[in-house]
């Protein structure tokens, strides 16, 4: 079977660069980049107050998907340690 895409990019920067490590300067560029990325992602994941409004209503009351549903003792067990793990991170 052939080889994906990816696999071959680091296949040709293996050969360019050889075991040997990037260049200080290179190495700076791509964090730079990275970086600018990373910041770019969080702008565009934030809401405005009135979308975040509209959201919340949305899932208000009747409207919910749990609305007037009673979880078991397990399901509730279950729930809180699912959120004690993600708080935890």
């Amino acid at each position: 079977m052939g080889e994906s895409f990816f696999e071959g990019i680091g296949k040709k920067l293996s050969e360019a660069f050889g075991e040997k490590p990037l260049p200080e300067e290179t190495r700076m560029e791509i964090g730079e980049v990275k970086e600018g990325e990373k910041r770019e992602k969080r702008k565009r994941s934030k809401f405005s107050e009135e979308h975040r409004r509209k959201l919340s209503e949305a899932k208000k009351g009747k409207k919910n998907p749990n609305y007037g549903k009673k979880f078991s003792e397990e399901t509730r067990r279950r729930m809180g340690l699912a959120q004690k793990r993600r708080r935890r991170k």
